[in-house]
């Protein structure tokens, strides 16, 4: 297995952002995204609906059987 060399792009200008559109900007390790995770998340964003949280519910109703992470949850880890 191949070991992920992480790296992080910094610009000096926004010059050089916009040269950048397109091009990957860094990696960085896999995260987990357990239900923990998504459970504080609703919490502390007061969203929490049923298809993020409600594990039962979404085995019945959820057309993917199983909770899903926040949109923006995702978009938070970008920072990371």
């Amino acid at each position: 297995m191949e070991t992920l060399k992480q790296y992080k792009t910094k610009f000096k200008n926004i010059s050089e952002m916009e040269n950048s559109v397109g091009m990957e900007l860094g990696i960085s390790k896999w995260t987990t995204m357990d239900q923990k995770r998504i459970n504080t998340f609703a919490k502390t964003t007061e969203d929490e609906q049923w298809i993020h949280t409600d594990q039962e519910r979404c085995k019945k109703d959820s057309p993917y059987k199983q909770t899903i992470a926040h949109g923006f949850l995702m978009l938070s880890m970008c920072t990371k």
